[in-house]
C-alpha cells in the first residue's frame, strides 16, 4: 500500500510562478489592485441602491431578518440577501444568526432625514451622475459637459424643469454642507460680520450653521427659486428665518448688495474661467470696500501622489468635467481669476473634507 505524504507548503504551486517568477507577486498585487478599480462602480450601485430601498432607515431600530426586509422593500428574498451581504462586506450592515442584519455606524449615514446622512448624495451618484461617468470619453474628447448633452439645457435650467432631480440634488448638496460647515466654523472667524451672504448657498445649511453660532448676525441667501423655496422650510424649522432674508435669481445677473461677507462654496468649480470671472465680478459689484469674499473650495496639489485625498480630489475634478463642465483648480489659479477681478488673495486656510477657505479682499 502507497503511503500518502503531506506536500511542504513551499511546494505548492502560487500563481505568480505562472506569471513570471520572483517579480509577479508585485504584478499579482497591481493586477488586483486593477480589478478593485475597475469594478468599483459594482459597489457605489450597491450603496445607492441600499439608499433608495431606505434599508438603513428600516434597520435603524435594530437587527431585521431577510424576510422582513423582503417585505418592506418589496424584494425578492434572494436577492436582497446578496445586496445584503455586499455591504457586509463594505461594513455598512453586519450579518447576524437566524438570517438576520443590523445597521453598523457608517451604515447609518445612509438614513434619510438625520443630521449627518448622506442618503441623498448616495442617490444622487448611483443615478444621477451615473450615466454621465460613463460617458467621460466625450468630455475627453470634447471637453465639453456630458449633462448638457444629455439634456440639451445649459448647466443647472434642467432641475428648474424637473422637481424630483432637482429635491435629490438639493438634499445630495445640503448633506455635504453639513458635513463641511462645522470645519468651515472652526478654521474661520464670522465674529466681525453683521451680515453673511451666502450666494448659490442652496439650501443654506452653511449660513444656518454660522447664524446659529454668531446670534449677532444676519443672513442673505440667494439662489435659484427650486433651492430658495425648500430653504425657507429649513429656516422656518430651526427659527432662523426671522434672521435671513431670501432672494432668487442669477449670479450672472446680480449679486445682493450689502452684506460684509460673501460666501461662494462649492460655486466655482462649475465653471470655466470665463463664467468664474463673471461671478466674480458680480460680487466684486455688490461689495464694499471693508466687505470679504470666502471661496470654500478644493484646491489641487502641486504635485500628484498615491493617496485617498489626492483621489477625492481628482474624482471632483472629473466629476466637474462630465457634470456642470467646469473644473476644480490650483492656488495659482484661484489667485489669477481674483486678480482679474479686482481682488487680493489674503489667505487660504485649510478645512476637513478636501476643502479650503480661501480669503479674498477687494482691491483699493
Amino acid at each position: 500500500m502507497r503511503r500518502l505524504t503531506k506536500t511542504p507548503a513551499s511546494d505548492i504551486a502560487r500563481p505568480e510562478a505562472a506569471i513570471g517568477g520572483g517579480r509577479a507577486s508585485g504584478v499579482n498585487r497591481h493586477a488586483e489592485r486593477i480589478m478593485r478599480l475597475a469594478t468599483g462602480a459594482v459597489m457605489m450601485q450597491a450603496v445607492a441602491v441600499a439608499a433608495e430601498l431606505d434599508l438603513a432607515d428600516l434597520l435603524a431600530s435594530g437587527p431585521l431578518p431577510v424576510a422582513d426586509l423582503s417585505h418592506a422593500t418589496g424584494c425578492p428574498e434572494g436577492p436582497l440577501r446578496r445586496l445584503l451581504r455586499s455591504l457586509a462586506s463594505m461594513g455598512l450592515c453586519e450579518q447576524r444568526d437566524g438570517d438576520c442584519f443590523s445597521l453598523t455606524s457608517a451604515g447609518r449615514l445612509l438614513q434619510g432625514g438625520t443630521g449627518a446622512s448622506l442618503h441623498d448624495w448616495a442617490i444622487w451618484c448611483g443615478r444621477h451622475l451615473w450615466t454621465q461617468w460613463g460617458n467621460l470619453k466625450h468630455s475627453l474628447k470634447t471637453g465639453k459637459s456630458v449633462r448638457q448633452v444629455m439634456t440639451r439645457r445649459p448647466i443647472w435650467d434642467h432641475l428648474d424643469e424637473d422637481a424630483e432631480t432637482a429635491a435629490v440634488f438639493d438634499g445630495a448638496m445640503a448633506e455635504l454642507t453639513r458635513f463641511g460647515a462645522a470645519s468651515v466654523l472652526a478654521c474661520y472667524d464670522f465674529s466681525r460680520a453683521n451680515v453673511v451672504a451666502d450666494i448659490a448657498g442652496g439650501c443654506g445649511d452653511l449660513l444656518q450653521a454660522i447664524l446659529s453660532r454668531y446670534t449677532g448676525a444676519r443672513g442673505v441667501l440667494f439662489d435659484r427659486p427650486h433651492a430658495i423655496d425648500g430653504a425657507r422650510k429649513r429656516f422656518e424649522t430651526s427659527g432662523l428665518d426671522t434672521r435671513c432674508e431670501f432672494i432668487t435669481g442669477s449670479f450672472f445677473d446680480f449679486v445682493p448688495p450689502g452684506a460684509d461677507v460673501y460666501l461662494l462654496k462649492n460655486v466655482l468649480h462649475d465653471w470655466d474661467d470665463e463664467r468664474c470671472i463673471e461671478i466674480l465680478r458680480r460680487c466684486r459689484i455688490a461689495m464694499g470696500s471693508h466687505a470679504r469674499l470666502l471661496i470654500v473650495e478644493g484646491v489641487l496639489p502641486s504635485r500628484w501622489r498615491n493617496n485617498v485625498q489626492h483621489q477625492n480630489i481628482a474624482k471632483r475634478d472629473l466629476t466637474m468635467l462630465v457634470g456642470p463642465g467646469g473644473c476644480e483648480r490650483s492656488e495659482a489659479e484661484f489667485c489669477g481669476l481674483l486678480t482679474a477681478t479686482d481682488f487680493t488673495c489674503s489667505k487660504i486656510v485649510p478645512a476637513q473634507f478636501g476643502l479650503f477657505v480661501i480669503e479674498a479682499l477687494p482691491g483699493a
